[in-house]
């Protein structure tokens, strides 16, 4: 199993959306709130970031379709996607569809389905799936993320790109979106990035380096997301 790991040397209820316009809130394993909106919302579709950046780090994220709810995830290898444990229901009934946005039709779309889970926890809420190609004729033009487990600090810029309330993908690239504090022996961080149903599974990147220091989950006085040392040291 290869992931791309950077170690650097300077060391809710979580939502699952049944249909756009109809969500469903399942009870999640760490059963606290549903994923918010931190003030003003400032989600917008990932077709404003075309040429950026911000487009180039999200190329990663996928929506999970599942039977009964959709989720977001993000490719961690060719063959390796991590979502939220919470919308694991089956690894038979997950699909993970990358290019699925506004500005792109469907010749880019690429379908994977998960085959095999290769490491799941329901405390730090994320799978790890081992999925095969099912449709698409460009899987290369959504890349593998890069890993960070090292500790960020208060008022570091994040960025989130996910599917919320199943829609085409959307992305918080606000000043808004920022660790508000890192887990002081805790598993997860409060940031304050906007989501919605349906971002549960989302990656949480780092803007400065465009690695993914987190794995989103859902709300709990701010929302909140798994740290990767966390989830890199229960894999390994």
């Amino acid at each position: 199993m290869r992931i791309l790991v950077c170690l650097c040397l300077f060391w809710g209820t979580s939502s699952v959306v049944q249909a756009e316009a109809n969500p469903w809130f399942p009870t999640s394993p760490l059963a606290i709130g549903i994923d918010r909106i931190i003030g003003e919302n400032n989600l917008e579709p990932i077709e404003e970031a075309m040429g950026t950046d911000f487009y180039d780090m999200a190329r990663s994220v996928s929506r999970v379709e599942m039977s009964g709810g959709y989720c977001t995830g993000f490719r961690v290898a060719e063959d390796l996607i991590m979502t939220n444990n919470h919308c694991l229901s089956s690894c038979s009934s997950l699909n993970f569809r990358f290019g699925y946005e506004r500005a792109l039709g469907r010749d880019a779309e690429v379908l994977y389905r998960c085959v095999k889970v290769e490491a799941k926890s329901r405390n730090l809420d994320y799978a790890l799936l081992r999925v095969q190609l099912v449709s698409g004729n460009r899987p290369d033009d959504y890349p593998s993320v890069t890993l960070v487990t090292r500790e960020l600090f208060e008022d570091d810029l994040l960025f989130v790109s996910g599917h919320p309330s199943a829609r085409r993908k959307e992305m918080d690239r606000s000043e808004n979106c920022k660790l508000v504090e890192w887990p002081d022996g805790g598993t997860s961080l409060k940031h304050s990035c906007d989501t919605q149903s349906g971002n549960s599974g989302s990656p949480v990147f780092e803007r400065a380096t465009g690695y993914v220091v987190a794995i989103h989950w859902g709300y709990s006085n701010y929302n909140r997301a798994t740290t990767m040392a966390n989830v890199v040291k229960h894999i390994e």
